[in-house]
């Protein structure tokens, strides 16, 4: 009695679980990770309930995805879930640790570790980028702590720069990952990719010819390219790595080719999938003999034929018979196809995206002066790429500033803003650059607080260049370096005193022309928290004024939120109030990074509540 109630409750709770399934046509630039997130599950559950996906990373618009249920999440048990990692750098194995020791001590078989082993000492290696969803099946934290099953967790625009090392043992692809931020070595092992060549000849009246005869074609992928024949059976089977291919078929003399299937021999294959291309030849059939004359009956008078003997009219002339490659038409199934574009992954071209704020406050040691300053930026891009450089993205980019104070009496305020393209490149050793040149206004505006009032509005042109490096040296993990150049390109102010106007010739306007340079260096770090020392220098082109500061900073593992304090020291002004010496604080603030992670808290939140 008690097997029978359990069966059917068994039974009660795949019918509602059936009953709750839901479905999801993917549109172009999806993938499985943000679906996942935005149905509120994880992804090894998304994963688990499309056993027909072989790799997460590759799907394609059109293709409908089962979203699993509320209660199919609960059941599965914790050694089959991925539980996220939401950073890299949190316990980092670093520098100082043996990664040959740590791969031994990896859930391996010996003569993979071996393989990788060789492979790391020879640094038989390529460049990658960890993102969103990405699985490890073990990864390595300090003190050679190993945790199993981890998958990354965090915004769909973040990259994380690692080096790849890939071996194949026994039919299937491992794959060890070194993050160059932490050094936290982690590996996945997957199922190689496979293109088969199907081979069909024909002969010229269209019937099949066995044994098929050796055919020569040339394979170019985006990493390496190659040439290749077909084995006697008509197919060539290439195993290996994941990789968009173009194949070609090289000319064979008395053959034709007349159709190759699919996308004209492109294909884009991923881990675990098997992709084939079709490829049609037809022989040449030989031009029939060419009929001869006779000749016409003699004459009284015979004329040399070549002038007046004219040919029956039944035969034409030789040279009007056409070889049958050009006469002969294919029969139409056999036509070919049209060109059909690939279809677009999401990482070949997705929209990703990155935005900033900062504020701050100086208080003068000297004078009582005071002054606010803040900020923001944001970076929208198109399409990323691989180069020879390393992977790049172009898009749009747009900053505003604004500040507000007070110096020695005197009130002011004012704003700039510009927007313009923007381009970044993050190089196949991890180092991040990134280059805007932009168009934007400044308005400045004051008052004395006796009479006395000016408002200035500026044309500008923006110049900003950014370079990130990481593993500087043995005690510098990480730096994050600028170069920011305003140009004046134009000006008009206005002036007055106690409300009667001042000419622009007794009250010139001031050229807005600025350079800034600086630079925030990392050398130390805890579990929670990183930080070092930053340096900033200016030079304005209006007073001639010169500004150096330094000081220390702090920031969290994920670099959302940087909070420092500065010395900061004014010279060589034309006007002497704004020479001397400050003290200031600030905050730098990842919007992007916040917005995601109040989102992630707010769903985790919900689930536990749904689940009292």
């Amino acid at each position: 009695m008690k097997k029978l109630i359990l069966l059917i409750l068994a039974f009660m709770f795949l019918a509602v679980a059936s009953a709750n399934a839901e479905t999801y046509k993917v549109v172009k630039g999806d993938n499985m990770s943000r679906i996942a997130k935005n149905h509120g599950i994880n992804l090894r559950a998304m994963v688990k309930v499309n056993p027909g996906i072989k790799n997460p990373n590759l799907i394609y618009p059109n293709q409908i995805l089962t979203i699993p249920t509320v209660v199919q999440t609960q059941t599965s048990t914790v050694e089959d879930e991925y539980t996220p990692l939401d950073s890299l750098g949190q316990f980092a194995f670093g520098d100082e640790g043996d990664a040959i020791k740590l791969i031994k001590m990896f859930s391996l078989q010996d003569e993979v570790k071996r393989l990788l082993i060789e492979k790391v000492k020879k640094g038989d290696l390529e460049w990658t980028s960890i993102k969103n969803g990405d699985r490890f099946q073990e990864m390595g934290f300090r003190g050679y702590k190993i945790a199993k099953k981890k998958f990354a967790n965090w915004s769909e625009s973040h990259l994380e720069a690692a080096r790849l090392y890939k071996v194949e043992f026994e039919g299937e692809i491992y794959l060890l990952f070194d993050p160059l931020r932490c050094r936290n070595w982690a590996w996945r092992k997957e199922k190689p990719a496979w293109i088969i060549i199907n081979k069909i000849a024909q002969e010229a009246d269209g019937s099949l010819v066995t044994p098929i005869p050796e055919f020569k074609f040339k394979l170019a992928c985006v990493n390496w390219e190659g040439e290749f024949s077909n084995h006697a059976d008509g197919k060539a089977n290439l195993g290996g790595f994941p990789n968009r291919c173009e194949i070609k078929e090289m000319p064979v003399e008395g053959w034709e080719l007349i159709s190759v299937e699919p996308n004209g021999g492109i294909v884009e294959v991923g881990y675990g999938e098997t992709k084939t291309i079709t490829f049609v030849n037809r022989k040449i059939a030989p031009p029939p003999p060419r009929r001869r004359t006779a000749p016409p009956p003699p004459e009284e008078e015979i004329t040399p034929p070549v002038v007046e003997v004219t040919p029956p009219p039944a035969a034409e002339p030789p040279a009007k018979i056409k070889p049958p490659v050009v006469e002969v038409t294919p029969p139409p199934a056999a036509e070919p196809p049209k060109a059909v574009i690939p279809p677009i992954v999401e990482d070949k071209c997705s929209i990703s995206y990155e935005s900033y704020g900062w504020a701050g406050h100086y208080w003068a040691l000297e004078g009582g002066g005071q002054s606010d300053y803040y900020g923001a930026k944001a970076n929208v891009f198109y399409c990323p790429h691989e180069t020879s450089w390393g992977r790049m993205r172009e898009g749009v980019g747009a900053v505003i500033n604004g500040w507000d104070g007070d110096n020695s009496g005197y009130e002011f305020r004012g704003n700039r803003w510009s927007i313009g393209p923007v381009v970044d490149l993050i190089t196949k050793d991890g180092s991040r650059f990134t280059t805007t040149l932009q168009l934007g206004q400044q308005r400045d505006a004051g008052y004395d607080g006796v009479g006395y009032e000016a408002s200035q509005k500026t044309k500008i042109l923006y110049f900003g260049q950014t370079a990130d490096f990481y593993n500087v040296s043995k005690s510098i993990f990480k730096t994050e370096n600028w170069l920011d150049v305003v140009v004046d390109i134009g000006h008009e102010k206005e002036s007055s005193w106690q409300g009667w106007p001042i000419s622009e010739a007794n009250d010139p306007a001031e050229n807005k022309s600025s350079i800034s340079v600086g630079s925030r260096v990392y050398f130390w770090q805890t579990e929670s928290f990183h930080g070092g020392l930053v340096g900033k220098g200016n030079y304005a082109f209006g007073d001639h004024s010169i500004g150096l500061e330094a000081g220390p900073f702090v920031s969290d593992k994920e670099d959302i939120i940087k909070v420092g304090a500065g010395f900061r020291h004014q010279f060589n002004s034309a006007y002497e109030t704004n020479n001397g010496s400050q003290i200031g604080i600030g905050m730098d603030l990842d919007i992007v990074k916040t917005i995601d992670k109040i989102v992630r808290y707010l769903k985790t939140d919900k689930k536990k509540e749904e689940g009292k």
